[in-house]
C-alpha cells in the first residue's frame, strides 16, 4: 500500500519502516529521547525493527499516517522524526518529534513539524491535534508554542507516574479579509469577493474582517452567512456608533481605536487576504507586510490582484527590492494572486516565516 509522502525546502518527510531500525536504534538511545520521552528498551537493531512492526505499522496501516523519519535532501541524511500518533490514554491526535543531536537547532524541527500539521489539516482531515511534553522539556514547549499549541492543562497517561503538559491547537483555518466598503466599484470586484467567500465555507475556512455592511465588507459577510459559514467583524466603537456594522454577523468584536482593531485582526489567524479596496485596506496590508518583515507576523499574506487592480502596488514593491530599500528575501513576504480559487492554494504553499527576519529586516 502506498503511503502520503511529503517535502519542504531542505526535507523529505515519508512513514518510518522497518529499513530505518538502524536510524531508530540511534535515536531512541539519544541522551534527550531517553531524557525526555523515555527508555523503550530498544537495545539492537532487530529491538528497532520489532518497534517499528508493532509500535508504528498497525496505526499507519489503519489511519494512514503515523511516524515519520525526516529526511535532509543535502545528502539523503535521516536526523529526525516527526509523525500524528493515536495515543493511548489521549483523546484525539497528537504531534510528536525529535532529532539526533546534530541536527538540533538548525530550524529542521519546525520545518519538519509545520509540513505535518499542513499535512494533518489537508491530507487527513483532522480538525484539531494535540501534544505532550514534560515541563524540563524547553524546547519541545517553544517548538508547539511557535507551531501555534496553546497550553491547556497539566495531566497524567494512565500508568504513568510523570506529570505531563497538554497542549492543543484547532486545525481549522481562520483567514483575516481587508476589503473595501465602497457599494460603488465595479461589479466584478463583488464576483471576485463572493466567489472567495464560497470558496472559504466550502473549505471549513472562518473569516474575520471589517463587520461592515456595505461594499466588499458587505458581499463578504452576507455570502458567508448565506452558506452557513462562520464569520467575525472586528470594528471601532464610533463606527457602530453611526450603524456601520453588519446587522446580521452575530460574532463581533468592538476596539477602542483603529489601531486596536488592526492588532486583533492578526491575532489567531492563519494568513491574511487582502482584496480590492482604499486607503484603510492599503494601510492594514502595508501595516501586516511591515510587521512580516520585522518578524513580529510570521502568517501567509496573500493579496487578489482582481482584473490587474494592485499591479501598481506589485510594480512598487519589487521596486522598494530593486533599489534596495528591502532585501531580495522580502519578496515571499506577500504573493499576488489573480483569481480567488488560487487563494487557499497560495496559502498552503506560502514560503516559511518566522521571527529571525527581524535580522535582516534592515539594509546595512
Amino acid at each position: 500500500m502506498n503511503y502520503r509522502t511529503f517535502e519542504t525546502d531542505r526535507l523529505f518527510i515519508r512513514p518510518t519502516v522497518e529499513e530505518d531500525a538502524a536510524f531508530i536504534l540511534e535515536l531512541l538511545n539519544t541522551p534527550k529521547w531517553i531524557q525526555f520521552v523515555g527508555d523503550r528498551n530498544v537495545h539492537t537493531e532487530a529491538d528497532a525493527q520489532n518497534y517499528i512492526r508493532m509500535r508504528m505499522m498497525p496505526q499507519l496501516e489503519r489511519l494512514g499516517y503515523s511516524n515519520n523519519t525526516v529526511i535532509l535532501k543535502e545528502g539523503m541524511v535521516k536526523i529526525g522524526v516527526c509523525g500524528l500518533y493515536d495515543r493511548e490514554g489521549l483523546d484525539g491526535v497528537d504531534i510528536g518529534f525529535a532529532f539526533l543531536p546534530d541536527y538540533e537547532g538548525k530550524g529542521y524541527a519546525y520545518e519538519a513539524s509545520s509540513r505535518v500539521v499542513r499535512a494533518a489539516r489537508e491530507d487527513f482531515g483532522i480538525t484539531s491535534i494535540k501534544a505532550i511534553t514534560i515541563e524540563e522539556n524547553a524546547s519541545s514547549r517553544r517548538l508547539l508554542e511557535r507551531l501555534g499549541l496553546k497550553f491547556q492543562q497539566k495531566m497524567f497517561l494512565e500508568g504513568d507516574p510523570v506529570e505531563l503538559m497538554l497542549y492543543e491547537m484547532n486545525l481549522k483555518m481562520k483567514i483575516c479579509v481587508y476589503c473595501a466598503s465602497s457599494a460603488q466599484i465595479d461589479q466584478k470586484y463583488f464576483e471576485a469577493t463572493e466567489t472567495l467567500a464560497r470558496e472559504f465555507v466550502k473549505q471549513g475556512v472562518e473569516v474575520v474582517y471589517g463587520g461592515g455592511a456595505i461594499g466588499l465588507m458587505g458581499k463578504l459577510a452576507d455570502t458567508v452567512l448565506e452558506e452557513g459559514g462562520k464569520i467575525k467583524g472586528i470594528m471601532p466603537q464610533f463606527m457602530n456608533e453611526i450603524e456601520w456594522a453588519h446587522k446580521k454577523v452575530s460574532d463581533f468584536e468592538f476596539t477602542r481605536n483603529m489601531h486596536e482593531r488592526k492588532a486583533r485582526f492578526l491575532e489567531g489567524i492563519d494568513g491574511v487576504v487582502a482584496l480590492a479596496g482604499g486607503t484603510g485596506t492599503l494601510e492594514e496590508l502595508l501595516e501586516a507586510i511591515t510587521l512580516k518583515r520585522l518578524g513580529q507576523f510570521t502568517k501567509p499574506i496573500i493579496i487578489l490582484n482582481t482584473a490587474g487592480f494592485y499591479d501598481p502596488l506589485k510594480q512598487m514593491l519589487q521596486r522598494c527590492v530593486d533599489e534596495r530599500f528591502m532585501d531580495e528575501r522580502h519578496l515571499d513576504l506577500w504573493c499576488f494572486v489573480d483569481e480567488p480559487g488560487d487563494v487557499l492554494d497560495a496559502i498552503r504553499k506560502a514560503a516559511p516565516w518566522d521571527t529571525n527576519a527581524i535580522h535582516f529586516a534592515t539594509k546595512k
